[in-house]
């Protein structure tokens, strides 16, 4: 495992934007157990349906379950300032949203409702309807 302390908060919150792109939508997408388990020890709602699943979530348990799915990715970064690291990865992932990833994996992203606060927002990531042959 590697462990890293002492990392600014936007080098926490670039790492962290990284494994959501990557491992954390890969690992959704196939209803993978460790992203499941993030999911469900950061209070996330249970995904929905099938594989892929749809999964609503607010950003404050999304920034959680991805801390808890990089650790159990064998990768141990120490989360300096949660408010400082929260509003960055917000900012790196929501601006823009990065579609390319999330379609990538099958997914489209969508706001469901709007929070008075960031943390309050809720969004939903919908599996891409599939072609018909």
């Amino acid at each position: 495992m590697t462990y890293v302390d002492n990392l600014s908060p936007t080098i926490v919150a670039d790492r962290l934007v990284s494994h959501f792109k990557s491992e954390f939508l890969a690992g959704l997408a196939s209803r993978d157990d460790a992203v499941l388990t993030a999911l469900a020890r950061a209070y996330c709602a249970a995904p929905i349906g099938g594989t892929p699943p749809t999964l609503r979530f607010k950003l404050g348990s999304i920034f959680t379950a991805v801390c808890i799915s990089m650790r159990q990715h064998d990768d141990d970064v120490v989360v300096p300032d949660w408010g400082k690291c929260f509003k960055k990865f917000c900012t790196k992932l929501m601006y823009p949203w990065p579609h390319g990833e999330i379609v990538e994996a099958g997914y489209e992203i969508k706001l469901i409702r709007h929070g008075r606060a960031l943390m309050d927002s809720e969004y939903e990531l919908t599996p891409l309807a599939k072609e018909h042959e």
